[in-house]
């Protein structure tokens, strides 16, 4: 055996004895995929080198352009190991709940049956991973929900490489995993190309809500939604962190939480890592918190696990114990099963008012269908309402919403969280900074084209955080025609 040249290639004396320390990390941006290769060392991980694909171009072909530029750089081994893999926020949909003080175990049974509550998880093509933070006033659980095709999309992307698994996180999640560990409540906006997101955690890291913000050129304007996103918690942070770059951004979040502001990268590190002198590309530190684990884990952080469909001899010779030990598992869950009636009970009460209040939308619905049938009728019908939406009352309702939008001038401290429509009127439910912005809105209502009259149904003062004022509205807007 060639002990010089083993040691020669590995730069160690025990040659491929020692596991691979680099690993591999996709980070997907808004036009295109960043390959980043992370060296693991005792005090962490660091970047060596960071690849992208050209922009504009489709999953596939990103994924073949980053491993022929790995291959080139004799880096291709990458890819035979499992792939860690960071998507924007706004593929996936987060839900926060409270819980009343109780154990972990409960609150995990506890989190499928509110879900079925809000979305029939078991009937839609969704998954979903969920984290708790245990606090005096009770537990608090965030769900990270993803629909199954951005899973099937990358398995099959990834069917030409020699990949065994891949692990699926969604950002800010990599932000969250990689800070040290607080002293105090923070609030936390992460900014990336790809979008941004506001997250309210709790002094041991574990967040309390997470909520997509979207892309805004304006600092006051994203410092005042991701307050307003998270002003009904029971949450007084004591700082706030910041991930990312944006002109005027710290001292407006400094005003509008009124609390000091620190930056990620910069004040505090990320997976044990601060930025270099002058760096300002986010992916780096995105692609170390996808590979930091924390050691103790204050939380689960949401691993959507990706196995590929490729057999080989090893797999085929764990074929029996994995035989043996599902049988095995499948007398533990009948054991159990019997101690659950009860949730089962609450889970099939909550299926059938599901069903019933289906059935009031879908009346002509078949008398019998069930909750899965009803969930199909009603998804076809919704598809065919966005297929007409153009030509319907309801393209209208939209339009009308676009162009309030476009109406409203950006110091204007409005967020709208919801409109519905029937016919000719349009109702929009939001918060404002004050009495004079709900006024504001209702006239620039009534002067947008189509609109017959516009009213303030109701509006009422909310206790906002740090016992600023904030006003709950609902108005009324009539259209000239339905």
């Amino acid at each position: 055996m060639d002990w010089k040249n083993r040691r020669a290639n590995t730069g160690r004396g025990m040659g491929s004895l020692v596991p691979s320390l680099r690993s591999l990390v996709l980070v997907a941006e808004k036009t295109r995929l960043a390959g980043v290769v992370l060296r693991r060392g005792l005090s962490g991980y660091s970047v060596e080198d960071v690849i992208r694909s050209a922009p504009g171009i489709d999953l596939n072909e990103s994924l073949r352009a980053l491993r022929k530029k790995c291959e080139e750089k004799g880096l291709g081994e990458l890819w035979t190991g499992n792939l860690k893999i960071c998507l924007p926020a706004d593929e996936a949909l987060f839900q926060d709940f409270r819980l009343p003080p109780s154990s972990l175990s409960k609150a995990r049974k506890t989190i499928p049956i509110l879900l079925d509550g809000e979305l029939p998880l078991g009937e839609v093509p969704f998954v979903q991973r969920t984290t708790f933070a245990k606090r005096k006033t009770g537990i608090c659980a965030v769900t990270t929900i993803a629909p199954r095709e951005i899973f099937d999309k990358w398995r099959e992307a990834s069917r030409d490489f020699a990949a065994a698994s891949a692990e699926i996180v969604f950002f800010p999640w990599p932000i969250i995993a990689g800070l040290p560990r607080l002293k105090n409540d923070a609030a936390l906006i992460c900014l990336a190309e790809s979008g941004g997101a506001a997250c309210a955690l709790d002094k041991s890291d574990a967040p309390l809500r997470v909520c997509p913000l979207g892309r805004d050129d304006a600092a006051e304007n994203v410092a005042r939604r991701a307050r307003m996103l998270l002003t009904d918690l029971d949450f007084h942070p004591a700082e706030t962190l910041l991930f990312g770059r944006m002109p005027g951004l710290k001292q407006a979040l400094e005003e509008e939480f009124a609390a000091p502001c620190r930056i990620l990268g910069v004040d505090l590190p990320i997976g044990g890592r601060y930025a270099r002198l002058g760096e300002d590309d986010p992916a780096r530190l995105i692609a170390v918190g996808t590979a930091t684990k924390k050691i103790p884990p204050p939380f689960e952080k949401p691993v959507f696990r990706l196995k590929f469909d490729r057999e080989t001899k090893k797999n085929r010779a764990l074929l029996a114990p994995v035989a043996i030990s599902l049988v095995l598992l499948a007398g533990f869950e009948t054991f159990f099963l019997v101690r659950s009636l009860d949730n089962a009970k609450k889970a099939a009460n909550l299926r059938t008012a599901m069903i019933a209040d289906l059935k009031k939308v879908l009346p002509d619905a078949p008398k019998n269908a069930s909750l899965g049938r009803l969930t199909a009728i009603l998804d076809s019908r919704l598809r065919e309402m966005g297929t007409n939406a153009t030509n319907s009352g309801d393209g209208a309702a939209v339009a009308l919403l676009e162009n309030l939008h476009r109406a409203c001038p950006p110091e204007l401290n409005i967020d709208i969280y919801r409109m519905t429509w029937e016919g000719k009127r349009v109702r929009l439910n939001g918060r404002a900074g004050a009495y004079e912005d709900v006024d504001a809105l209702k006239r620039i209502a009534e002067k947008l084209p189509g609109t017959a009259s516009a009213r303030i149904v109701n509006a009422s003062i909310a206790q906002g955080e740090r016992n600023r004022q904030i006003i709950e509205f609902e108005a009324d807007i009539t259209r000239d025609s339905p």
